[in-house]
C-alpha cells in the first residue's frame, strides 16, 4: 500500500469540500485511500472509543507505507489508540472526498471498518491516546 502523501488540502477558503457515503462493495483505487477507522464492538454490544487529543473518538489514522492491507492499518490503530486487539473485521462504509482536489481522478477515500474486540489489554497512556 502506498499512502497518499505530498497532497495538500485546498487552501481556497471558498472551496466547499464534499463527502459522499458509499457502500462497502464500492470499487476504489487503494492508492487513493487516505485514512482508515475502526469501530470495535465488545461482546456486550458496546463500542470502544479512544480519548484522543481532540476528545473521545473512533480509533483510526493514516495508512503506513509498510502496511500490506487496510485491515492491518485498522489493527494497528486499534492497538495504538485503544490497547485493543480486534477480530472479525469487515468494511462497513467508504467515504469519498474531494478534499484535496476537485477533479474526479483526484478523489480520495476514507475507510471505516467494524470489528469485534478480541482482547482489551491493560491501557497505557501513550502519544496516541489518553484513555479508552
Amino acid at each position: 500500500m502506498t499512502p497518499t502523501k505530498d497532497r495538500q488540502p485546498a487552501r481556497d477558503l471558498k472551496k466547499i469540500c464534499h463527502f459522499r457515503y458509499l457502500p462497502p462493495d464500492t470499487i476504489f483505487s487503494p492508492d487513493k485511500v487516505t485514512s482508515v477507522w475502526v469501530v470495535p464492538f465488545t461482546e456486550d454490544g458496546e463500542i470502544v472509543v479512544a480519548h484522543l487529543d481532540r476528545w473521545w473518538d473512533i480509533m483510526g489514522g493514516h495508512v503506513q507505507e509498510w502496511e500490506m492491507d487496510f485491515i492491518e492499518t485498522a489493527k494497528r490503530e486499534a492497538m495504538e489508540e485503544g490497547c485493543v486487539t480486534i477480530k472479525e473485521i469487515s468494511l462497513a462504509l467508504v467515504i469519498e472526498s474531494d478534499y484535496f482536489w476537485s477533479n474526479p481522478e483526484e478523489l480520495t477515500y476514507m475507510l471505516c471498518y467494524s470489528a469485534c474486540v478480541d482482547r482489551l489489554l491493560p491501557f497505557e497512556v501513550n502519544n496516541e491516546s489518553f484513555g479508552r
